[in-house]
């Protein structure tokens, strides 16, 4: 796979592959990450490995800034409530 490819796949079933999944994240995050944006691929648990470096963007976030983290699993939204500290 490679930025010069093009598919004549629709989405859904070129993310439905498991492999298709992996190689355009592979090829996307080095994208973001050049781009500013702060971007890991996990290969556990997604939920934690999303959820705690937001969470410590955010505490140490000198000016405040607001922190947006979107996920359609609701456990995203549940974790952070729970691990929340306000030292």
């Amino acid at each position: 796979m490679s930025l010069e490819m093009t598919s004549n796949f629709k989405q859904d079933a070129f993310l439905a592959n498991t492999i298709n999944k992996q190689h355009f994240t592979e090829l996307l995050i080095p994208i973001l990450r050049q781009s500013g944006i702060d971007a890991l691929l996990s290969h556990a648990d997604a939920d934690t490995d999303i959820v705690s470096p937001a969470l410590q963007m955010a505490q140490s976030s000198a000016d405040n800034e607001p922190l947006v983290v979107y996920a359609e699993d609701t456990d995203i939204l549940a974790l952070p409530v729970l691990w929340w500290h306000t030292d």
